[in-house]
């Protein structure tokens, strides 16, 4: 396998778990090499806070997390960018242009870690928040942070793009009512952070990390080749940005909670609360 075939398989599909063993085994290192890097990097010689020391496994599904639900501020996928950096006559080979701008996105990655997770955080603390309806300290104008924020994304697309978020959103809430209550676990379980490794989620969902594994992994693949037959009419990369846009629409609403919750969805928001302390 040649260096870039693991980013081309994974730029081609939605996520890791959907690509061959070796490409997933190459993405896992990458990440676990940068994760290592960089939280070394910021951490400065501190004590690495425990949740830091996580497997490559866990390393890749942050970026990846990362990619799915962080937007650029033109309002596309993170991911999106990074594979449009091979577009825009950067030099390089594919592979050093597509690994330059992958972590970068680790750094991020790291910074977003040790800003919530890291040595700063004092034990039984919550994650420090911060509205975009606030106004910067020390303001002398009644700005907030959402005024300062600059908009950089084209005009011209704006509806194009709000048409195919509210797609997203209603593809997202179908494929969420016809799947079963193990599916949604697993779903849920990774769109408030929490490992499917964890013992509570294992006794939530009644089986063992190896089953839930396998059912994410089947559910991720069932849920984009109903994409893509869905919209076999629509080029590839229109088909790509669809399903990235789904499955962040799947990942924001599942990390929401509900008003009159199941009983596994009390359990999970509650393990997840504990976790940020």
């Amino acid at each position: 396998m040649n260096e870039f075939a693991p980013w081309q398989e994974w730029g081609e599909r939605c996520a890791a778990d959907l690509c061959s063993e070796d490409t997933q085994a190459a993405l896992h290192e990458f990440a676990s090499m940068k994760w290592s890097l960089y939280l070394e990097r910021g951490t400065r010689g501190s004590e690495i806070p425990g949740s830091g020391k996580i497997s490559s496994q866990e390393a890749w599904q942050r970026f990846e997390n990362y990619c799915w639900i962080k937007p650029t501020g033109e309002g596309k996928s993170t991911k999106s960018y990074l594979f449009t950096q091979l577009d825009i006559g950067k030099e390089g080979t594919p592979t050093d242009i597509v690994r330059a701008s992958a972590s970068l996105i680790m750094r991020s990655v790291v910074r977003d870690f040790l800003r919530h997770e890291g040595p700063l955080r004092f034990p039984g603390h919550a994650k420090p928040a911060l509205s975009l309806s606030d106004a910067p300290p020390n303001s002398r104008e009644s700005l907030t942070y959402e005024d300062l924020l600059r908009d950089t994304r084209d005009p011209s697309k704006e509806a194009e793009f709000r048409e195919l978020e509210q797609l997203a959103v209603t593809e997202a809430v179908e494929i969420l009512a016809g799947l079963k209550e193990r599916q949604l676990i697993v779903i849920t379980a990774c769109a408030l952070g929490i490992a499917l490794s964890n013992p509570e989620v294992e006794k939530i969902a009644e089986c063992k990390k190896s089953v839930l594994s396998e059912e994410l992994k089947k559910t991720l693949r069932d849920i984009e080749k109903r994409i893509h037959k869905d919209y076999a009419e629509e080029d590839v990369r229109g088909r790509i940005e669809l399903a990235e846009q789904v499955f962040r629409a799947i990942h924001n609403i599942c990390s929401q909670p509900k008003n009159q919750p199941e009983m596994w969805q009390s359990r999970l928001f509650s393990l997840a609360t504990d976790i940020e302390k």
